[in-house]
């Protein structure tokens, strides 16, 4: 499920808003993102029973509707809790809560008296034939948005004169094909 308005993956994915929410911000045609993640959520627990497991990339704030689902809901927190995320997974310990780090949750399980589970985020190099040779591929690993910079890989790529890949490994992939100059 995803607001990005676009669908790159076999999966099926359910559309709140029909454009990228960073590119309505950007343009001042929506100012706050909670109202369009609300809807969000709302959609997710009224279709829950239609999915085996939902997993959430969205700040501690939205827990309170994972803990009232029947469907199991994780959510991978990206950045460190704060005092107010802290009180949510206190008051919702039923809501699944995974980190990405160990440090981004010490300090909240030795307060709370939980652990969180953790998932680190990266690759598993063994997996890949590195090579130091120029090549004629690009990867970029992250979500594709404004604050990743995607575009200026790609005009870094284009200078280069490189085709480049971009790749995102989390939930989509997206393939860019780039004409040499």
């Amino acid at each position: 499920i995803g607001v990005t308005g676009v669908q790159t993956c076999a999966l099926p994915i359910c559309e709140i808003i029909p454009v990228n929410l960073s590119d309505l911000m950007a343009r001042g045609d929506a100012l706050m993102h909670e109202y369009y993640m609300n809807a969000l959520m709302a959609d997710v627990v009224a279709a829950q029973d239609e999915f085996d497991v939902v997993h959430c990339h969205l700040m501690p704030a939205w827990l309170p509707f994972a803990a009232a689902m029947r469907t199991p809901c994780t959510f991978t927190l990206h950045t460190s809790p704060h005092a107010d995320d802290e009180w949510v997974m206190g008051k919702f310990p039923r809501a699944d809560a995974v980190a990405i780090s160990r440090a981004q949750v010490a300090a909240v399980s030795a307060r709370l008296g939980r652990e969180f589970p953790v998932v680190f985020n990266g690759i598993e190099f063994a997996r890949y034939d590195a090579s130091l040779t120029p090549g004629k591929y690009l990867a970029f690993l992250g979500r594709m948005s404004h604050q990743k910079n995607p575009l200026d890989a790609i005009r870094i790529a284009r200078s280069e004169e490189h085709t480049s890949e971009l790749q995102s490994r989390q939930y989509l992939v997206c393939r860019l094909l780039l004409e040499k100059k």
